[in-house]
């Protein structure tokens, strides 16, 4: 179809401007022609990408209002049109490149951890590209001076605790390529050199000058909020039914979990049960190998049960939390592999107890990784959560839908598959279960503090108590959660959302196809379509 046709150029024209616009996000989709550089963030850079996004989000609507595309290609337009009009937001609304300094650090550490963690390409190539990238770090931090104008004192403050991570994590894998790649030492070091100086006098200039400056509001408001769930997520809800639903969530939850513990424990109250419980987990130094364990039983669980298929040459490699992202990641996250690369392996981090902090803060990290808990991470994170959809996700053909991650599909996902394996009967004890509910009250949390947040409705200190108290999240991660919670409005109201939309479509197929719904069926189509927005998801099943 001709129109059709028009909507795939115009996605191989977006394609390739945001694989050149972001060379750190291009090699994490696989792209590796723009290895050697990082983004830039200069004034005119800035204004051109602006334009060039307006452009794209105009012609999106255009091929959308001329009508007869089929299915695929008007989601792919109205992607699109969505990715690009959320950036213009980020830049105009919520003016990141001016307002918040970690935003360069983290693009620009992730580009660099991405060449260090992935070997996809040979390792000389790496080290080349690595040392590249740590020369054109000092053009990044040079561009953050002269944007940054008021940002919120917790950016200030976060961005601080990456520029501790930072110098050490160069040095480590400076060490790793140079002994890899001898030939590369003098240009590796050479980088280092450059980025450990630029790193060092950009501290001094946060702590010393931004700090002190740091007054600016990280709440988006409720309006931008609304935005953001109606044009990036595509949800029809807005921050007071959204705030709603989580209370409500939290109320049901809660009377679930009291009924569970007083079955299992009549003589305690279920949060001193909770507490209890978080007592028994691994020392620090065996963290990593119990995960490790919980993974493999989830993995041949889920093969077992015929759940969902796992792809043919998929692996997962767990490693420790790199160091400048330990102050925003409490627990565990995932990175997925690249759609575009050949070797499919993602990689698990699990944050190591913090040996330099106080005993009672060690205590509590260590309490954050209890035994119930790390079954229901391991497969939150791995099987079948994040890594078995992200790995399914990797093989749409669409080159467009590797560049719009849904958080409301890839959290929503992964907060399914807790209880999808609670109803296929993988918790041995009811500790698990117990757990599995606590989970869903942080989640439900989170809901309440994402918008009480952003609102205005609630302030840094009553969030980190709201987590205490309502979720029994220790109060180190708790304050750790909410810094990530100031900087990424909506994303932590994916998981109740998306795992609600999850359910609601299993529902609604059940009924549909009556005896004919087969639950291996249902989960191989909803992850083939990429992570999108869930609306879109749904269009995908009513297309047959």
């Amino acid at each position: 179809m001709e129109r059709d046709q028009k909507v795939t150029a115009l996605c191989d024209e977006y394609f390739d401007f945001f694989t050149e616009t972001y060379p750190e996000l291009a090699t994490a989709i696989g792209i590796h022609t723009h290895d050697a550089r990082l983004s830039s963030y200069s004034r005119s850079t800035i204004d051109a990408r602006l334009r060039k996004l307006r452009q794209f989000e105009k012609r999106a609507e255009e091929c959308l209002s001329e009508g007869g595309l089929s299915v695929s290609a008007s989601i792919d337009a109205r992607l699109v049109a969505s990715n690009s009009a959320i950036q213009v937001l980020e830049i105009e609304k919520l003016m990141k490149p001016y307002a918040d300094p970690t935003m360069y650090m983290d693009i620009s550490l992730y580009g660099l951890f991405l060449l260090a963690s992935r070997d996809v390409l040979p390792i000389e190539t790496r080290a080349r590209y690595f040392a590249s990238r740590l020369k054109e770090f000092r053009r990044v931090l040079s561009e953050a001076r002269e944007n940054l104008e008021n940002p919120p004192a917790v950016f200030t403050s976060t961005a601080l605790g990456m520029l501790k991570g930072a110098a050490e994590f160069v040095d480590e894998t400076v060490e790793y390529f140079a002994a890899k790649v001898p030939d590369a030492g003098t240009e590796l070091e050479s980088g280092s050199s450059m980025c450990k100086k630029a790193i060092r006098e950009f501290e001094v200039y946060v702590q010393n000058e931004l700090l002190p400056r740091s007054s600016g509001d990280f709440a988006v408001g409720r309006d931008v909020f609304d935005t953001k769930l109606k044009v990036e997520h595509m949800l029809d809800i807005d921050t007071r039914a959204l705030e709603k639903m989580g209370r409500e969530l939290l109320e049901t939850t809660k009377g679930e979990i009291e009924q569970l513990s007083a079955r299992l424990y009549p003589n305690e109250r279920w949060k001193d049960v909770i507490e209890r419980l978080k007592e028994y987990h691994p020392d620090s130094s065996g963290l990593r190998k119990a995960y490790e364990e919980h993974m493999a039983k989830a993995k041949s669980f889920v093969q077992e049960r015929r759940l969902v298929s796992i792809p043919p040459g998929e692996e997962l490699r767990i490693l420790d939390t790199p160091v400048f992202y330990r102050s925003i990641i409490p627990y565990a996250a995932y990175l997925n592999p690249g759609p575009f690369d050949t070797k499919q392996e993602g990689l698990f981090f699990v944050t190591p107890v913090d040996t330099s902090a106080p005993e009672d803060v060690q205590s509590d990290q260590l309490r954050g990784h209890s035994y119930p808990g790390m079954v229901l991470c391991a497969l939150h994170e791995a099987y079948p959560g994040h890594h078995l959809q992200l790995v399914h996700s990797n093989r749409v053909k669409s080159r467009l839908r590797h560049t719009c991650d849904s958080t409301v599909f890839a959290e929503g996902w992964a907060l399914y598959c807790e209880q999808l394996m609670k109803e296929e009967g993988f918790y041995d004890s009811g500790d698990i279960e117990l757990f599995q509910l606590k989970d869903v009250l942080w989640r439900a949390s989170r809901v309440v503090v994402d918008v009480g947040l952003h609102t205005r409705a609630m302030i840094f200190d009553e969030a980190v108590e709201f987590l205490v108290t309502h979720a029994l999240i220790e109060r180190a991660n708790a304050v750790a959660e909410v810094r990530r919670y100031t900087h990424t409005p909506s994303q932590p109201s994916s998981y109740a959302i998306g795992k609600e939309l999850v359910l609601g479509l299993r529902d609604e197929e059940k009924r549909r196809l009556g005896a004919r719904f087969d639950l291996f069926s249902f989960h191989e189509r909803l992850l083939s379509f990429g992570t999108i927005p869930f609306k879109l998801v749904e269009e995908e099943f009513k297309a047959g």
